[in-house]
């Protein structure tokens, strides 16, 4: 989670991606909700998921 934070706190980095799945040790959800918005990239977060297009379609 220090890694998250710190790259989140970087200004030299403009997005962050993290690789699914992960290691079982690690909480996946945690981690990916600790990226903030502007630099999720695959907008996986719960803030995130708001400005994705509905991916339902109608018939």
């Amino acid at each position: 989670m220090a890694l998250i934070d710190e790259l989140a706190a970087d200004q030299r980095i403009s997005g962050i991606l993290i690789q699914l799945p992960l290691p079982l040790h690690l909480n996946a959800a945690s981690l990916i909700d600790r990226i903030p918005t502007g630099k999720d990239i695959d907008g996986r977060t719960v803030r995130s998921a708001r400005f994705r297009p509905n991916q339902r379609r109608s018939a």
